[in-house]
């Protein structure tokens, strides 16, 4: 029972409605409109507190907004939660550990809506990072006030005046360009090599700069071809971002007798190296990490270059002059029946024809093939064994073919079961001249000299890395030719060196008859002149 005798204005009767539970009485000293009508006031007024607790304003800004999201979003997966575990009750008391993955075969609004939104969260992320050109500029020309030039000697005794600065002015000129500030830092400091002072060279901290802020682009362009959105690229996606770059890349443009008929065929080639390096296990999946700091990326970014020398052009794996005009040109010319595909015989005449019809056997016997032949992916992931002979990638490759048995392991018999191949072939060729003293054993107990594995009778993938002449133990193995140029190898070198010695001798003498030809016409032109001198006097 509410008592309003003894109130005497409204706010004192809004106190004791505050604090009332009971009904109201009517009986007291206000009369009972002005009582009615605060009483309803005060209903309306906790009502509305009641609504402003329950809905909270939101604040301003991007990081109320962004909370807001989050909290939306905790009620749907929670709402997905409650659904999936009322219809397995199971999953209450153990989790799920495994979730498909979305896939871009079949595209949906909700897979390009994840994938916009995780474009816009990278480039907002990274963008105050990035640097621009006129950034750069000022950065290097706060680098150049700050240090302090010294002169050094190289090891070519030549003298050069480079800058060097200390810590001190390290964090100077983070102040001076803050849009730099997170590349100063003592960690990015002590990974260079410091003087007796305690100075780093700013060269090489400027091309640590530079070099960051280009990998973090890479990684940000490439990123849009992630159609998983995972972090990793699968052949079509790498397929389509070096087909992009195709208008971006000036050599390609410049190489006469390069058209777009044969840009699938450059593509090909040019994903194949990256497949062969970067996914030696043909998952079809490479990181985005790992291909942003590859440095066959840098080779392929060294076709933006206006010209280039010819002698440069065809030794890069990507340039026309030598995916087109020298890798697919040699495909079409071993495919003598011109169906596309090459045979066990058709790829025995590659290069000098000299490698061992086992291998080719067991080429073809590891590599996916159509009615019995290989399509021009495979042919480019075996030249790229054969050209990079010595890498690890190459070694995993051969390793794999050596391996018949699959133990993971080499021995005695898988060097004479490729070996005597070997053998054969120079017993019966032109160079079984070279081969009358080769046997298999002697063979066997080099080869083991040379790899000196942990296990003396196993030779593991590692050991044929880790000895350094692994390519050569390959060729040793698969090609005649080859092992004929390692069984000779000391006259070979001693007809080069003769070779070379004749050449610089020629050279010598040419030189010597061209000063004695000058010498000549200069005693010429003193006689003409003392001549002329005479008949005029």
């Amino acid at each position: 029972m509410l008592e309003t005798r003894g109130l005497k204005n409204e706010e004192q009767l809004c106190l004791c409605l505050a604090n009332s539970r009971g009904e109201l009485c009517v009986a007291g000293a206000l009369p009972l409109p002005r009582v009615l009508a605060v009483y309803a006031m005060e209903a309306e007024a906790s009502a509305l507190r009641d609504f402003v607790a329950r809905h909270p304003p939101p604040e301003d800004g991007e990081a109320s907004s962004e909370g807001e999201t989050q909290r939306h979003l905790r009620r749907i997966y929670s709402e997905i939660q409650r659904k999936e575990q009322a219809a397995d009750p199971t999953l209450a008391a153990i989790p799920r550990f495994y979730s498909q993955k979305w896939r871009a075969s079949e595209p949906s609004l909700a897979l390009k809506v994840r994938g916009k939104a995780r474009r816009s969260m990278l480039m907002n992320r990274q963008s105050g990072k990035l640097l621009s050109d006129e950034l750069l500029q000022r950065l290097y020309e706060a680098l150049q006030e700050a240090s302090t030039p010294v002169v050094t000697q190289s090891d070519s005794d030549e003298f050069k005046e480079e800058g060097w600065m200390n810590y001190d002015a390290f964090q100077q000129v983070s102040r001076r360009v803050p849009e730099c500030s997170h590349y100063f830092c003592a960690t990015n400091f002590l990974m260079f090599e410091r003087d007796d002072m305690g100075r780093i060279l700013v060269p090489g901290f400027m091309q640590f700069v530079v070099r960051q802020d280009t990998l973090l682009k890479t990684v940000l362009h490439l990123s849009l071809y992630d159609t998983d959105h995972d972090g990793v690229l699968k052949d079509a996606d790498l397929e389509e971002y070096i087909h992009d770059m195709i208008p971006s890349l000036p050599q390609l443009a410049a190489a006469e007798g390069f058209g777009e008929k044969l840009y699938p065929f450059w593509v090909k080639t040019a994903v194949s190296k990256f497949r062969f390096f970067l996914d030696p296990r043909h998952t079809g999946r490479i990181k985005l990490r790992d291909l942003a700091t590859s440095p066959v990326l840098d080779e392929l970014f060294e076709l933006r270059q206006q010209s280039v020398e010819d002698e440069a052009a065809e030794s890069n794996w990507f340039s026309p002059q030598f995916a087109i005009f020298t890798i697919y040109r040699e495909y079409l010319a071993l495919d003598v029946d011109q169906n596309g595909m090459l045979s066990k015989g058709e790829l025995k005449r590659w290069g000098m024809g000299s490698l061992t019809d086992v291998f080719i056997d067991c080429v073809f016997a590891e590599t996916t093939t159509y009615h019995g032949e290989m399509d021009y992916e495979s042919y480019l992931e075996f030249v790229l064994a054969m050209d990079y002979k010595d890498t690890k990638e190459a070694l995993a490759y051969f390793f794999n073919l050596l391996d018949v048995r699959k133990n993971a392991y080499l021995t005695i018999f898988n060097i004479n079961y490729f070996f005597r191949e070997v053998l054969a072939a120079m017993n019966a060729g032109d160079a079984g001249n070279g081969a009358a003293n080769v046997t298999v054993e002697d063979v066997k107990d080099e080869i083991f000299d040379m790899v000196k594995p942990k296990d003396p009778n196993h030779i593991t993938l590692q050991d044929l890395i880790e000895c350094q002449v692994g390519d050569t133990i390959v060729t040793m193995l698969i090609d005649m030719n080859g092992f004929w140029q390692y069984d000779n190898r000391e006259a070979l070198m001693a007809e080069q060196e003769a070779a070379a010695q004749a050449e610089q001798e020629a050279a010598d003498a040419q030189q010597a008859q061209q000063a004695f030809d000058a010498e000549r016409s200069d005693d010429w032109s003193r006689g003409s002149k003392a001549l002329a001198a005479l008949d005029l006097g």
